[in-house]
């Protein structure tokens, strides 16, 4: 399992998903334990903040929650891939078959430039 990023190449995102914080917690311990001294800092010297608006990392570690982000995580990559049609290369990279014709255009958008 990799890390997959989903946005930029910080480890302390705010807008990684949650998903996101449990890989870097899994793969890079001490960046995912930086990033919670973070928040405790700013705990204990001002207001509350969090990586993820409601809910600390502290919080996100716990088993029974990492459990849990990976399963609605599991289950939102299987809605994904059930909705998903297949679609021919041709008709991915502009169609050669017009579809108001049957045969061949000239060739796709890329190759009739």
């Amino acid at each position: 399992m990799a890390w997959g990023r989903s946005r930029s190449g910080c480890y302390f995102c705010f807008y990684q998903q949650k998903i996101e914080w449990v890989r870097l917690r899994e793969m890079h311990p001490d960046l995912f334990e930086l990033a919670k001294k973070y928040e405790e800092q700013n705990v204990l010297h001002g207001e509350k903040f969090y990586w993820c608006k409601n809910e600390s990392l502290a919080e996100l570690e716990a088993p029974e929650r990492i459990a849990a982000i990976k399963s609605n995580w599991e289950a939102s990559q299987a809605q994904k891939r059930a909705k998903r049609t297949n679609v021919p290369l041709v008709q991915t990279l502009g169609g050669l078959i017009d579809e108001d014709e049957v045969g061949l255009r000239d060739g796709c958008m890329i190759c009739s430039i």
